[in-house]
């Protein structure tokens, strides 16, 4: 099943957020100052991981036929701002394909 991918993911799920937090909001007012300081206190400790050198995100590497596991290639950030979800998701089709290829290769060794 195809995911929904929109042209702003981060910018739909900031608006759904907002949506739903304003409408708890409307139907719990008594909510309100608690909601308000656990929301910015959840936003700080994001900003605080997203500054932190320890963690840092990567695609999971890729087993290769002799057991090896190597990092996919990174991407410059120019490349990765023009590439479109369609090109990621293909991308992730065909690292499935050969690792599920190369699984099967190792399960059936006789039948080449």
């Amino acid at each position: 099943m195809r995911r929904r991918r929109s042209s702003d993911p981060l910018g739909d799920t900031a608006s759904n957020l907002g949506s739903a937090v304003d409408e708890l909001m409307r139907h719990q007012p008594t909510l309100k100052t608690d909601a308000t300081t656990a929301i910015i206190k959840l936003l700080e400790e994001i900003c605080n991981l997203g500054r932190d050198p320890k963690y840092i995100c990567q695609k999971p590497s890729i087993q290769k036929a002799d057991g090896t596991a190597t990092a996919p290639p990174p991407r410059s950030t120019h490349a990765a701002e023009e590439a479109s979800s369609e090109d990621e998701e293909e991308e992730e089709v065909q690292a499935m394909q050969s690792f599920n290829a190369t699984q099967q290769s190792e399960t059936e060794p006789g039948q080449q």
